[in-house]
């Protein structure tokens, strides 16, 4: 029981020897192996999703595959359904942030 207690936290300390930064999706991809869904990440190129998306199944030990996007494709394409969830969030210094998050 004490080993999958602390899998989460041998998971997010493997990936911090192996990614800088990206806490936030660190841990969206922790909830998402707890609970048994999929992680789409998406963003512009060049920003560490792919080395993240690796470096977090090798610290499980799984297999590593990824799909690449072209202009004309949507996640729907792949997933069968595109759910789009919208959060704003107000940071100490009074900034808004909104995120657009596929779900």
């Amino acid at each position: 029981m004490t080993e999958l207690r602390d899998l989460p936290q041998r998971v997010l300390s493997d990936l911090d020897s192996l990614v800088i930064g990206k806490q936030e999706l660190k841990r969206i991809l922790i909830i998402g192996m707890m609970s048994g869904g999929h992680v789409l990440i998406e963003g512009p190129p060049g920003t560490g999703k792919t080395t993240t998306a690796r470096a977090f199944c090798q610290a499980l030990g799984g297999a590593f595959k990824r799909i690449q996007f072209t202009p004309d494709m949507l996640p729907s394409d792949v997933t069968g359904f595109y759910l789009t969830a919208e959060f704003t969030r107000r940071s100490t210094a009074g900034c808004e942030d909104t995120r657009h998050v596929a779900v």
